[in-house]
């Protein structure tokens, strides 16, 4: 990951996941010893990065009632 978090503010967001989903992320987490936040801020540092370098990335929106 390239940025460096500390040296900027962080904003709080709140992200409601699948059940298994998170449990999933908790257990990679917990075997890469980082927290889930942490993952969670990488993969989305991830996806953010991917989205630059590939302007098309195709992202099928549905709604979720």
């Amino acid at each position: 990951m390239t940025k460096h978090y500390k040296d900027k503010p962080l904003k709080r967001i709140t992200v409601n996941l699948d059940q298994d989903d998170y449990l999933q992320m908790e257990q990679i987490a917990k075997n890469g010893r980082v927290s889930t936040a942490w993952l969670i801020r990488k993969a989305i540092n991830e996806f953010l990065e991917r989205q630059q370098e590939d302007k098309n990335i195709n992202i099928t929106i549905k709604s979720v009632d």
